[in-house]
């Protein structure tokens, strides 16, 4: 049974994460379903969680909550892995490298 049965979709988001946050609410865009947000720079379970039913206004307390957001590193690492190096431009995906 899902965590979260009520619902169709989650949207996970990490920490600062910019890109999450594009288009901005304030141009009128709205993220529609429930948002998981990660909210600090370490995977450690920490999370919130914040539903924003269809037709309703975004809900702000998740990664909206970060006005001023800059750069891309928290965009680049969620749930403890780092994603910049999972791709390459062939769009065959690295292998993970041993620990």
């Amino acid at each position: 049974m899902s965590m979260f049965a009520d619902e169709t979709y989650q949207r996970i988001t990490h920490y600062t994460d910019v890109i999450v946050q594009v288009p901005p609410r304030q141009m009128g865009f709205n993220h529609p379903g429930t948002e998981v947000w990660y909210y600090n720079d370490e995977f450690d379970g920490k999370k919130s969680v914040c539903k924003s039913p269809i037709g309703v206004a975004e809900n702000g307390w998740c990664a909206d909550s970060y006005i001023f957001t800059t750069g891309i590193d928290a965009h680049l690492h969620y749930l403890g892995k780092a994603v910049s190096r999972m791709c390459l431009s062939s769009g065959k995906r690295e292998a993970e490298p041993a620990m």
